[in-house]
């Protein structure tokens, strides 16, 4: 998420209360650092499953959902299917 991109945050907050709500732990990343850094961050402590918000994927229309082990790019799902998609992707593991 780019904490200074209000829609982005917008859809951060949405999506993070939504899996909340679920009982899914959440870990937002709203450091200023770059993407590549916040996503091996989050491989190194066993992240399962990896939302990327920012303008380009809401332009895309939605978020990026890619789980730990998949390879390539995630999949753009609308914002909101995300919780849903996410909670699936977890207990098919």
């Amino acid at each position: 998420m780019k904490p200074e991109d209000e829609a982005s945050r917008e859809a951060c907050e949405t999506i993070a209360r939504e899996l909340a709500d679920r009982g899914v732990d959440v870990l937002v990343d709203d450091r200023k650092e770059r993407p590549g850094v916040k996503f091996k961050d989050a491989d190194l402590i066993g992240i399962p499953v990896r939302v990327t918000i920012g303008p380009k994927t809401l332009e895309k229309g939605g978020a990026e959902v890619k789980g730990r082990r998949e390879d390539g790019f995630g999949e753009t799902i609308d914002v909101s299917a995300v919780s849903q998609k996410i909670v699936a992707k977890l207990t098919d593991s």
